[in-house]
């Protein structure tokens, strides 16, 4: 069930990256920063990051109510 567990949160932390990344476009480009390669990559890196720590303990309830739901079929399975 702990394998379970990290499985749902990882797929919330992917769902809220996707967010993210939707959230991000709507952004008008522009500021202090020029937009490079390496910019992009950073945010990329840190959007990702920031969606883990989103999704880490209860996060946002998506990955808990996957779980909850799921870990009757594979306790039903023993």
């Amino acid at each position: 069930l702990k394998a379970l567990r990290e499985s749902t949160r990882e797929f919330e932390a992917l769902y809220i990256n996707e967010m993210f990344k939707a959230m991000r476009k709507t952004v008008p480009e522009g500021g202090m920063f020029e937009k490079s390669m390496s910019t992009d990559m950073f945010r990329e890196m840190m959007d990702m990051e920031l969606a883990r720590q989103t999704a880490k303990d209860e996060g946002m309830g998506i990955g808990l109510a996957m779980y909850n739901q799921m870990k009757g079929m594979i306790e039903n399975k023993r």
